[in-house]
């Protein structure tokens, strides 16, 4: 915690979003020898996270203004970690710190791996950009 504290800082009051690493294990808990950032280099655009997400819900860290930004979560937006992601670089900060605080399993029948349809995938990514710029006209 003393990390997300010194990183976060004087930026407690405004919205803001720190993203730790993580180390990426199997599904018997050994080390690939991956980092989360490996996998998926941290992005600090708006177009790149809406055309690839590199947002790990449980590795983030944000204020309580960007929570009063997101809330409520729309409907039907595929993920709560785009949706904070995307608010933050839109209406605060976002810094990727390389501090290694957790052990991501991956295995083959991860929830985030099922759905490969382009389809789908276009469809989550028109309904964040929609989500985003009626958040932005709000504030």
């Amino acid at each position: 915690m003393e990390v997300v504290r010194q990183q976060l800082g004087d930026r407690l009051d405004r919205p803001a979003l720190i993203m730790m690493d993580g180390f990426i294990i199997d599904g018997e808990g050994k080390r690939t020898g991956e980092t989360l950032f490996h996998r998926k280099p941290p992005k600090k655009s708006i177009p790149g996270n809406l055309y690839d997400n590199t947002f790990t819900g449980c590795a983030l860290a944000f204020t309580r203004p960007l929570l009063d930004k997101a809330l409520p979560f729309p409907s039907g937006i595929p993920m709560h970690d785009s949706w904070l992601g995307l608010l933050a670089l839109r209406f605060g900060e976002v810094d990727f710190i390389e501090v290694k605080t957790m052990e991501y399993r991956r295995h083959g029948v991860n929830v985030s791996r099922w759905q490969r349809n382009p389809y789908i995938q276009i469809r989550w990514r028109v309904i964040l950009a929609y989500h985003l710029w009626l958040r932005s006209l709000k504030h």
